[in-house]
């Protein structure tokens, strides 16, 4: 996923970078990581607004 962290760690914009697949989870994926917060981009000790690349990998197994 790549995500836009804003100037306060607050997510502000985030798109799929590769699929899962999945739309379902996709979304799952999306929504979820939008609830979250991250310490923001510094430049010369100032916060910025920058984007971030997570991968997040979903395991499914029939047990």
């Amino acid at each position: 996923m790549q995500l836009l962290i804003d100037l306060d760690g607050s997510v502000v914009d985030k798109k799929i970078y590769a699929s899962s697949g999945f739309r379902i989870l996709d979304s799952a994926a999306l929504d979820g990581i939008g609830k979250c917060r991250f310490a923001p981009t510094r430049k010369d000790g100032k916060p910025e607004r920058a984007w971030a690349y997570i991968e997040y990998r979903w395991n499914l197994n029939e047990d």
